[in-house]
């Protein structure tokens, strides 16, 4: 099973498709659920519930970065679309759930752009391993990378899906955030 997972990975990343395929392709390949579709719902939604899980955002920035080394600069020279979105997590059930998460940048103007999405505990570099426990409470930096390139000032909103162990999903979408510029 491990070196499916790995072989999954491998070419997710190395041909850097949409990022939703990781999480979906890694939960089917352990037999859990077929994979879901993101749907971007028509306005912000700052919270969402599956079953006694509640998600709800709680700040959220977006930045292109202008460093002088800039590893794939887009036309203007500047990087990727990168950022934080800050969730907060609580399970007020009696379980023990476990979560994967997905994201895509959404334009009035283009449409969905893929972005990677890896949730870690706020101010800390662990990346969370999805689960929640009964009556916990969960601080999480999603952090959104390989983003398009869109201009500075744009503004875009980040939409956040999160699939539970048993295939319910839950949709977030942050207000529109403008688009700042990271220089050094």
């Amino acid at each position: 099973m491990r070196s499916l997972l790995h072989f999954i990975y491998s070419i997710v990343m190395r041909r850097n498709l949409f990022v939703l395929l990781l999480p979906a392709a890694l939960l089917a390949a352990e037999g859990c659920f077929a994979p879901p579709t993101l749907n971007v719902p028509s306005s912000p939604r700052t919270e969402v519930r599956i079953g006694s899980i509640s998600f709800t955002i709680t700040g959220a920035s977006l930045n292109r970065d202008f460093a002088p080394r800039v590893l794939d600069p887009g036309p203007d020279g500047g990087g990727t679309l990168g950022g934080l979105v800050n969730i907060r997590v609580h399970n007020a059930g009696q379980d023990d759930h476990r979560f994967n998460a997905a994201a895509v940048v959404y334009d009035e103007r283009d449409g969905n752009h893929p972005v990677t999405a890896v949730p870690r505990i706020a101010g800390q570099p662990l990346v969370w391993d999805g689960t929640i426990a009964p009556g916990g409470t969960v601080d999480l930096e999603v952090a959104i990378g390989n983003g398009p390139y869109v201009e500075i000032g744009a503004r875009v909103s980040v939409v956040l899906m999160f699939v539970r162990h048993d295939g319910d999903t839950g949709t977030l979408r942050t207000p529109p955030i403008e688009v700042g510029a990271l220089r050094s």
